[in-house]
Protein backbone atom coordinates (compact mmCIF):
# COMPACT_ATOMS: atom_id res chain seq x y z
CA UNK A 1 0.00 0.00 0.00
CA UNK A 2 0.81 3.56 -0.88
CA UNK A 3 -0.10 6.46 0.99
CA UNK A 4 0.59 10.60 0.23
CA UNK A 5 2.98 11.88 3.07
CA UNK A 6 1.34 12.67 5.97
CA UNK A 7 -2.14 11.76 4.99
CA UNK A 8 -3.89 9.35 6.86
CA UNK A 9 -4.84 5.91 5.00
CA UNK A 10 -8.60 6.88 5.77
CA UNK A 11 -8.15 9.61 3.16
CA UNK A 12 -8.32 6.99 0.32
CA UNK A 13 -10.30 4.33 2.20
CA UNK A 14 -13.44 6.58 2.92
CA UNK A 15 -13.84 8.32 -0.75
CA UNK A 16 -13.12 4.59 -2.24
CA UNK A 17 -15.94 3.20 -0.17
CA UNK A 18 -18.42 5.91 -1.17
CA UNK A 19 -17.58 4.81 -4.50
CA UNK A 20 -18.67 1.65 -4.62
CA UNK A 21 -21.78 1.90 -2.68
CA UNK A 22 -22.66 4.85 -4.90
CA UNK A 23 -22.01 3.24 -8.45
CA UNK A 24 -23.80 -0.30 -6.66
CA UNK A 25 -20.82 -2.41 -6.41
CA UNK A 26 -21.81 -2.68 -3.04
CA UNK A 27 -25.54 -2.34 -1.15
CA UNK A 28 -25.85 0.27 1.36
CA UNK A 29 -27.67 -1.95 3.43
CA UNK A 30 -24.46 -4.56 2.65
CA UNK A 31 -22.20 -1.71 3.72
CA UNK A 32 -23.99 -1.01 6.69
CA UNK A 33 -24.35 -5.00 7.50
CA UNK A 34 -20.13 -4.92 7.21
CA UNK A 35 -19.39 -1.92 9.10
CA UNK A 36 -21.86 -3.33 12.02
CA UNK A 37 -19.71 -6.45 12.06
CA UNK A 38 -16.21 -4.42 12.24
CA UNK A 39 -17.25 -2.16 14.64
CA UNK A 40 -16.20 -4.41 17.87
CA UNK A 41 -13.59 -5.19 16.56
CA UNK A 42 -12.57 -1.64 15.86
CA UNK A 43 -13.93 -0.67 19.62
CA UNK A 44 -11.57 -3.36 21.00
CA UNK A 45 -8.21 -1.67 18.62
CA UNK A 46 -9.27 1.42 20.06
CA UNK A 47 -9.08 0.44 23.87
CA UNK A 48 -6.17 -1.36 23.12
CA UNK A 49 -4.17 1.41 21.80
CA UNK A 50 -5.41 4.01 24.09
CA UNK A 51 -4.24 1.64 26.75
CA UNK A 52 -0.83 1.05 25.77
CA UNK A 53 -0.63 4.74 25.38
CA UNK A 54 -1.07 5.78 28.39
CA UNK A 55 0.74 2.77 29.85
CA UNK A 56 4.00 4.52 27.97
CA UNK A 57 3.03 7.88 29.32
CA UNK A 58 3.27 6.33 33.24
CA UNK A 59 6.70 5.82 32.62
CA UNK A 60 6.23 1.95 31.84
CA UNK A 61 8.62 1.34 28.16
CA UNK A 62 11.53 2.95 30.11
CA UNK A 63 11.51 1.72 33.16
CA UNK A 64 11.63 -1.75 31.13
CA UNK A 65 14.32 -0.13 28.74
CA UNK A 66 16.62 0.68 32.06
CA UNK A 67 15.97 -2.55 33.40
CA UNK A 68 17.03 -4.56 30.51
CA UNK A 69 20.22 -2.69 30.93
CA UNK A 70 20.34 -2.87 34.25
CA UNK A 71 20.11 -6.84 34.27
CA UNK A 72 22.38 -7.29 31.16
CA UNK A 73 25.39 -6.45 33.43
CA UNK A 74 27.70 -4.82 30.47
CA UNK A 75 26.87 -8.25 28.47
CA UNK A 76 25.26 -7.95 24.86
CA UNK A 77 24.06 -11.82 24.61
CA UNK A 78 22.07 -11.03 27.98
CA UNK A 79 20.71 -7.39 26.56
CA UNK A 80 19.08 -9.07 23.44
CA UNK A 81 17.50 -11.72 26.12
CA UNK A 82 15.97 -8.89 27.59
CA UNK A 83 14.79 -7.08 24.59
CA UNK A 84 13.39 -10.28 23.30
CA UNK A 85 11.38 -10.78 26.51
CA UNK A 86 10.30 -7.28 26.73
CA UNK A 87 9.48 -7.22 23.50
CA UNK A 88 7.34 -10.26 23.10
CA UNK A 89 5.42 -9.60 25.99
CA UNK A 90 4.94 -5.88 24.62
CA UNK A 91 3.29 -7.04 21.62
CA UNK A 92 1.50 -9.66 23.18
CA UNK A 93 -0.27 -7.56 25.68
CA UNK A 94 -0.29 -4.34 24.22
CA UNK A 95 -0.18 -5.24 20.66
CA UNK A 96 2.67 -5.03 17.71
CA UNK A 97 1.54 -1.27 17.26
CA UNK A 98 3.62 -0.51 20.68
CA UNK A 99 6.58 -2.19 20.49
CA UNK A 100 6.92 0.05 16.86
CA UNK A 101 6.06 2.79 17.90
CA UNK A 102 6.74 2.94 21.86
CA UNK A 103 9.26 0.32 22.36
CA UNK A 104 11.76 0.60 19.54
CA UNK A 105 12.74 4.18 20.32
CA UNK A 106 13.29 3.05 23.80
CA UNK A 107 15.61 -0.04 22.79
CA UNK A 108 17.57 1.88 20.55
CA UNK A 109 18.25 4.86 23.45
CA UNK A 110 19.74 1.71 25.32
CA UNK A 111 21.64 0.74 23.37
CA UNK A 112 23.43 3.48 22.47
CA UNK A 113 23.35 4.54 26.04
CA UNK A 114 25.02 1.31 26.47
CA UNK A 115 27.80 1.79 23.76
CA UNK A 116 26.39 -1.65 22.17
CA UNK A 117 25.64 -1.91 18.90
CA UNK A 118 21.78 -1.18 18.15
CA UNK A 119 21.52 -3.56 14.63
CA UNK A 120 20.62 -6.84 16.89
CA UNK A 121 17.94 -5.49 19.41
CA UNK A 122 16.07 -2.34 17.36
CA UNK A 123 16.10 -5.38 14.68
CA UNK A 124 14.74 -7.80 16.98
CA UNK A 125 11.81 -5.23 18.06
CA UNK A 126 11.25 -5.11 13.73
CA UNK A 127 11.33 -9.24 14.16
CA UNK A 128 9.22 -9.46 17.26
CA UNK A 129 6.28 -7.26 16.53
CA UNK A 130 5.47 -9.67 13.92
CA UNK A 131 6.22 -13.21 15.61
CA UNK A 132 5.08 -12.23 18.60
CA UNK A 133 2.14 -11.18 17.82
CA UNK A 134 1.04 -14.49 17.68
CA UNK A 135 -0.49 -15.21 21.41
CA UNK A 136 -3.49 -12.91 22.18
CA UNK A 137 -6.23 -11.56 20.23
CA UNK A 138 -5.16 -8.39 21.05
CA UNK A 139 -1.78 -8.33 19.48
CA UNK A 140 -2.38 -8.19 16.52
CA UNK A 141 -5.26 -6.82 14.43
CA UNK A 142 -5.59 -9.74 12.10
CA UNK A 143 -6.01 -11.81 15.06
CA UNK A 144 -9.51 -9.84 16.40
CA UNK A 145 -10.88 -10.64 12.80
CA UNK A 146 -9.74 -14.13 13.50
CA UNK A 147 -11.45 -13.93 16.71
CA UNK A 148 -14.58 -12.57 15.73
CA UNK A 149 -15.00 -15.04 12.49
CA UNK A 150 -14.09 -18.20 13.80
CA UNK A 151 -16.31 -18.33 17.06
CA UNK A 152 -13.34 -19.39 19.50
CA UNK A 153 -12.73 -17.53 23.03
CA UNK A 154 -10.03 -15.20 24.35
CA UNK A 155 -9.09 -17.97 26.33
CA UNK A 156 -9.16 -21.25 24.05
CA UNK A 157 -7.15 -18.53 21.62
CA UNK A 158 -4.07 -17.90 23.77
CA UNK A 159 -4.02 -21.56 24.28
CA UNK A 160 -3.91 -22.58 20.64
CA UNK A 161 -1.39 -20.15 19.39
CA UNK A 162 0.91 -20.59 22.91
CA UNK A 163 2.95 -23.55 21.44
CA UNK A 164 3.51 -21.85 18.41
CA UNK A 165 4.80 -18.28 20.08
CA UNK A 166 7.14 -19.72 22.31
CA UNK A 167 8.29 -21.58 19.40
CA UNK A 168 8.91 -18.81 17.17
CA UNK A 169 10.67 -16.87 19.64
CA UNK A 170 13.33 -19.24 20.42
CA UNK A 171 13.85 -20.08 16.85
CA UNK A 172 14.18 -16.68 16.45
CA UNK A 173 16.63 -15.79 19.21
CA UNK A 174 18.81 -18.27 18.11
CA UNK A 175 18.90 -17.19 14.75
CA UNK A 176 19.72 -13.74 15.91
CA UNK A 177 22.18 -15.05 18.65
CA UNK A 178 23.70 -16.49 15.42
CA UNK A 179 23.06 -14.08 12.85
CA UNK A 180 24.21 -11.06 14.73
CA UNK A 181 27.72 -13.12 16.31
CA UNK A 182 30.21 -10.31 15.61
CA UNK A 183 27.66 -7.12 16.71
CA UNK A 184 27.19 -9.35 19.89
CA UNK A 185 30.49 -9.96 20.60
CA UNK A 186 31.93 -6.14 20.17
CA UNK A 187 30.18 -6.30 23.33
CA UNK A 188 29.41 -2.62 25.28
CA UNK A 189 31.61 0.93 25.83
CA UNK A 190 29.93 2.17 28.75
CA UNK A 191 28.61 0.96 32.61
CA UNK A 192 24.72 0.08 32.96
CA UNK A 193 22.77 2.33 34.81
CA UNK A 194 23.90 1.58 38.86
CA UNK A 195 20.37 1.83 40.18
CA UNK A 196 16.97 -0.41 39.58
CA UNK A 197 14.01 1.91 37.94
CA UNK A 198 11.32 2.46 40.08
CA UNK A 199 8.50 0.27 38.77
CA UNK A 200 5.22 1.95 37.64
CA UNK A 201 3.04 -0.04 39.82
CA UNK A 202 -0.20 1.54 39.19
CA UNK A 203 0.09 1.43 35.07
CA UNK A 204 1.14 -2.78 35.93
CA UNK A 205 -1.26 -3.49 38.21
CA UNK A 206 -3.62 -2.01 36.05
CA UNK A 207 -2.43 -4.28 33.03
CA UNK A 208 -2.41 -7.26 34.98
CA UNK A 209 -6.13 -6.95 36.10
CA UNK A 210 -7.13 -5.81 32.26
CA UNK A 211 -5.44 -9.41 31.60
CA UNK A 212 -7.70 -11.24 33.85
CA UNK A 213 -10.65 -9.06 32.74
CA UNK A 214 -9.66 -10.55 29.22
CA UNK A 215 -9.50 -13.97 30.92
CA UNK A 216 -12.71 -13.17 33.11
CA UNK A 217 -15.02 -11.85 30.27
CA UNK A 218 -14.34 -14.73 28.20
CA UNK A 219 -15.52 -17.20 30.30
CA UNK A 220 -18.07 -15.18 31.03
CA UNK A 221 -19.06 -14.71 27.55
CA UNK A 222 -18.64 -11.18 27.18
CA UNK A 223 -16.78 -9.27 24.45
CA UNK A 224 -13.24 -8.84 26.38
CA UNK A 225 -13.28 -5.04 24.55
CA UNK A 226 -15.14 -4.10 27.83
CA UNK A 227 -12.09 -5.06 30.24
CA UNK A 228 -9.52 -3.35 27.58
CA UNK A 229 -11.88 0.03 27.85
CA UNK A 230 -11.83 -0.28 31.83
CA UNK A 231 -7.88 -0.52 31.76
CA UNK A 232 -7.61 2.46 29.38
CA UNK A 233 -9.96 4.54 30.88
CA UNK A 234 -8.42 3.74 34.41
CA UNK A 235 -5.05 5.16 33.27
CA UNK A 236 -6.39 8.05 31.30
CA UNK A 237 -8.34 9.44 33.98
CA UNK A 238 -4.97 9.25 36.40
CA UNK A 239 -3.18 11.27 33.13
CA UNK A 240 -5.98 13.96 32.97
CA UNK A 241 -5.66 14.37 36.20
CA UNK A 242 -1.69 14.27 36.19
CA UNK A 243 -2.04 16.54 33.39
CA UNK A 244 0.52 13.99 31.42
CA UNK A 245 -2.31 13.98 28.39
CA UNK A 246 -5.13 16.19 27.56
CA UNK A 247 -8.57 14.79 26.30
CA UNK A 248 -7.53 15.86 22.83
CA UNK A 249 -4.54 13.68 22.98
CA UNK A 250 -6.49 10.64 24.84
CA UNK A 251 -9.07 10.51 21.59
CA UNK A 252 -6.22 10.39 19.01
CA UNK A 253 -4.14 7.84 20.85
CA UNK A 254 -7.34 5.48 19.99
CA UNK A 255 -6.56 5.91 16.14
CA UNK A 256 -9.29 7.29 14.98
CA UNK A 257 -8.75 7.89 11.55
CA UNK A 258 -7.55 4.11 11.25
CA UNK A 259 -10.65 3.35 12.80
CA UNK A 260 -12.27 4.44 10.25
CA UNK A 261 -9.85 2.92 7.66
CA UNK A 262 -10.89 -0.21 8.83
CA UNK A 263 -14.46 0.37 8.31
CA UNK A 264 -14.15 1.64 4.80
CA UNK A 265 -11.78 -0.96 4.18
CA UNK A 266 -13.97 -3.82 4.86
CA UNK A 267 -16.67 -1.64 2.61
CA UNK A 268 -14.28 -1.97 -0.43
CA UNK A 269 -13.16 -5.19 0.15
CA UNK A 270 -17.08 -6.45 -0.24
CA UNK A 271 -16.63 -4.97 -3.37
CA UNK A 272 -14.02 -6.75 -4.82
CA UNK A 273 -15.10 -9.94 -3.61
CA UNK A 274 -18.61 -9.68 -5.35
CA UNK A 275 -16.60 -8.62 -8.22
CA UNK A 276 -14.99 -12.03 -8.63
CA UNK A 277 -12.52 -12.33 -6.38
CA UNK A 278 -14.42 -14.12 -4.00
CA UNK A 279 -15.05 -17.02 -6.59
CA UNK A 280 -11.58 -17.09 -7.76
CA UNK A 281 -10.03 -17.97 -3.98
CA UNK A 282 -13.26 -19.99 -3.70
CA UNK A 283 -11.24 -22.25 -6.26
CA UNK A 284 -8.28 -22.25 -5.13
CA UNK A 285 -8.33 -22.33 -1.50
CA UNK A 286 -7.95 -25.86 0.03
CA UNK A 287 -11.07 -26.89 2.29
CA UNK A 288 -10.82 -29.50 4.98
CA UNK A 289 -8.75 -30.10 8.28
CA UNK A 290 -6.05 -32.31 6.82
CA UNK A 291 -2.22 -31.30 7.09
CA UNK A 292 -1.53 -30.67 3.58
CA UNK A 293 -5.29 -28.47 2.85
CA UNK A 294 -3.99 -26.48 6.17
CA UNK A 295 -0.81 -26.15 4.71
CA UNK A 296 -2.13 -25.07 1.32
CA UNK A 297 -4.33 -22.84 3.15
CA UNK A 298 -1.36 -20.86 4.51
CA UNK A 299 0.13 -20.59 1.30
CA UNK A 300 -2.96 -18.92 -0.29
CA UNK A 301 -3.09 -16.61 2.50
CA UNK A 302 0.61 -15.37 2.77
CA UNK A 303 0.71 -14.85 -1.10
CA UNK A 304 -2.24 -12.76 -1.15
CA UNK A 305 -1.24 -10.92 1.61
CA UNK A 306 2.00 -10.03 -0.29
CA UNK A 307 0.10 -9.24 -3.28
CA UNK A 308 -2.36 -6.77 -1.39
CA UNK A 309 -1.51 -6.45 2.29
CA UNK A 310 -2.47 -8.25 5.17
CA UNK A 311 -5.73 -6.29 6.66
CA UNK A 312 -7.22 -6.85 2.90
CA UNK A 313 -6.42 -9.93 2.51
CA UNK A 314 -7.40 -11.32 5.82
CA UNK A 315 -10.62 -9.28 5.15
CA UNK A 316 -10.99 -11.02 1.82
CA UNK A 317 -10.07 -14.40 3.10
CA UNK A 318 -12.03 -15.03 6.61
CA UNK A 319 -15.52 -14.45 4.54
CA UNK A 320 -14.39 -17.78 2.40
CA UNK A 321 -12.49 -19.70 5.31
CA UNK A 322 -15.29 -19.18 7.42
CA UNK A 323 -18.35 -20.04 5.44
CA UNK A 324 -18.72 -23.42 7.22
CA UNK A 325 -19.68 -22.24 10.90
CA UNK A 326 -17.59 -22.29 14.18
CA UNK A 327 -16.90 -25.61 13.50
CA UNK A 328 -13.41 -27.04 14.42
CA UNK A 329 -12.48 -27.59 10.79
CA UNK A 330 -13.66 -23.92 10.38
CA UNK A 331 -11.31 -22.80 13.18
CA UNK A 332 -8.35 -24.25 12.24
CA UNK A 333 -8.56 -22.48 8.84
CA UNK A 334 -9.15 -19.01 10.07
CA UNK A 335 -6.17 -19.17 12.23
CA UNK A 336 -4.14 -20.58 10.26
CA UNK A 337 -5.59 -17.66 7.45
CA UNK A 338 -4.64 -14.73 10.48
CA UNK A 339 -1.30 -16.96 10.96
CA UNK A 340 0.03 -16.80 7.63
CA UNK A 341 -1.37 -13.00 7.07
CA UNK A 342 0.11 -12.25 9.99
CA UNK A 343 3.31 -13.24 9.47
CA UNK A 344 3.20 -10.95 6.38
CA UNK A 345 3.98 -7.53 6.80
CA UNK A 346 6.39 -4.61 5.94
CA UNK A 347 7.16 -3.34 9.08
CA UNK A 348 10.22 -4.20 8.55
CA UNK A 349 11.05 -1.16 6.59
CA UNK A 350 10.37 1.14 9.45
CA UNK A 351 13.24 0.39 11.21
CA UNK A 352 15.16 -0.98 8.22
CA UNK A 353 17.43 2.45 8.13
CA UNK A 354 18.39 2.28 11.62
CA UNK A 355 19.58 -1.20 11.64
CA UNK A 356 21.38 -0.61 8.71
CA UNK A 357 24.13 1.47 10.71
CA UNK A 358 27.43 0.03 10.10
CA UNK A 359 28.96 -2.82 12.76
CA UNK A 360 31.03 0.17 14.74
CA UNK A 361 30.92 0.57 17.86
CA UNK A 362 28.78 3.60 19.75
CA UNK A 363 30.73 4.54 22.47
CA UNK A 364 31.38 7.91 20.35
CA UNK A 365 28.14 8.38 19.59
CA UNK A 366 27.39 7.86 23.42
CA UNK A 367 28.94 10.87 24.11
CA UNK A 368 27.42 12.77 21.41
CA UNK A 369 24.06 11.74 22.88
CA UNK A 370 24.44 13.24 26.34
CA UNK A 371 26.13 16.61 24.65
CA UNK A 372 23.19 16.95 21.38
CA UNK A 373 20.28 15.63 23.07
CA UNK A 374 19.13 18.17 25.07
CA UNK A 375 19.67 20.44 22.58
CA UNK A 376 17.26 19.30 20.30
CA UNK A 377 13.90 20.84 19.53
CA UNK A 378 12.49 18.35 16.85
CA UNK A 379 8.65 17.61 17.20
CA UNK A 380 7.97 15.22 19.53
CA UNK A 381 5.98 12.01 19.07
CA UNK A 382 2.75 12.50 20.88
CA UNK A 383 0.42 9.72 20.16
CA UNK A 384 0.59 6.80 17.54
CA UNK A 385 -1.20 7.42 14.63
CA UNK A 386 -2.19 4.03 14.52
CA UNK A 387 -1.71 0.39 13.99
CA UNK A 388 1.00 -0.80 12.21
CA UNK A 389 -0.75 -3.28 10.24
CA UNK A 390 1.52 -3.89 7.15
CA UNK A 391 2.11 -0.56 6.94
CA UNK A 392 4.66 2.08 8.21
CA UNK A 393 3.25 3.71 11.53
CA UNK A 394 2.49 6.99 13.06
CA UNK A 395 5.03 9.58 12.82
CA UNK A 396 7.73 7.18 12.22
CA UNK A 397 6.27 6.06 9.04
CA UNK A 398 6.52 9.70 7.08
CA UNK A 399 10.27 8.64 6.41
CA UNK A 400 11.52 5.43 6.09
CA UNK A 401 13.52 5.86 2.73
CA UNK A 402 16.73 7.61 4.61
CA UNK A 403 18.59 7.11 7.54
CA UNK A 404 18.67 11.11 8.39
CA UNK A 405 14.74 11.26 8.56
CA UNK A 406 14.00 7.92 10.24
CA UNK A 407 15.95 8.16 13.52
CA UNK A 408 14.09 11.47 14.24
CA UNK A 409 10.66 10.23 14.18
CA UNK A 410 11.04 6.89 15.78
CA UNK A 411 11.77 8.65 19.04
CA UNK A 412 9.70 7.87 22.56
CA UNK A 413 6.92 9.47 23.46
CA UNK A 414 6.02 12.82 25.35
CA UNK A 415 5.63 12.23 29.18
CA UNK A 416 9.02 11.07 30.55
CA UNK A 417 9.47 8.93 33.89
CA UNK A 418 11.55 11.42 36.18
CA UNK A 419 12.43 8.41 38.29
CA UNK A 420 14.72 7.36 35.52
CA UNK A 421 18.58 7.81 36.27
CA UNK A 422 19.39 11.67 34.69
CA UNK A 423 22.20 9.80 32.20
CA UNK A 424 19.21 7.64 30.77
CA UNK A 425 16.18 10.42 30.97
CA UNK A 426 18.17 12.69 28.80
CA UNK A 427 18.55 10.10 25.89
CA UNK A 428 14.94 8.94 26.83
CA UNK A 429 13.12 12.36 27.01
CA UNK A 430 13.85 14.17 22.98
CA UNK A 431 13.00 13.30 20.30
CA UNK A 432 15.84 13.22 18.90
CA UNK A 433 17.27 10.92 21.25
CA UNK A 434 18.07 8.16 18.00
CA UNK A 435 20.20 10.75 17.19
CA UNK A 436 23.04 9.22 19.45
CA UNK A 437 23.55 7.13 16.26
CA UNK A 438 23.70 9.62 13.42
CA UNK A 439 27.67 10.80 13.96
CA UNK A 440 27.89 7.01 12.61
CA UNK A 441 29.77 6.86 9.04
CA UNK A 442 27.14 5.68 6.38
CA UNK A 443 26.18 2.24 5.72
CA UNK A 444 29.34 0.64 4.81
CA UNK A 445 29.11 -1.62 1.57
CA UNK A 446 28.64 -4.82 4.02
CA UNK A 447 26.15 -3.21 5.91
CA UNK A 448 23.39 -6.17 6.37
CA UNK A 449 20.67 -6.64 3.64
CA UNK A 450 16.66 -6.56 3.93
Amino acid sequence: MVRPRGLPEAVAAVPAAGIVVAVGAVSPARAWAEARELLPVVGFLAAVLLLARMCADEGLFEAAGQAVARACAGRTDRLLGGVFAVAAAVTAVLSLDATVVLLTPVVFATAARLGARSRPHVYACAHLSNSASLLLPVSNLTNLLALEAGGVSFTRFAVLMGPAWLVTIGIEYLVFRRFFADDLAAGTSEPPPADWPRVPVFAVTVLLLTLAGFVGTSLAGLDPQWAAWAGALVLTVRALRHRRATVREAIGATGPLFCLFVLALGVVVQAVLAGGLQEALGQVLPTGASLPALLGIAAVAAVLANLINNLPAVLALLPIASGGGPSPCCQDSIQLCAWAISRTRLRTCLIWSAVRLPPTSTSASVSSCRNSVTDSTSHMVSSPSGPAEGRTTGAAARSTMRTSEALGPLSPYSGTNRTLDPGWNRCFSSSRSLACMKTSSPPSSGAMKP
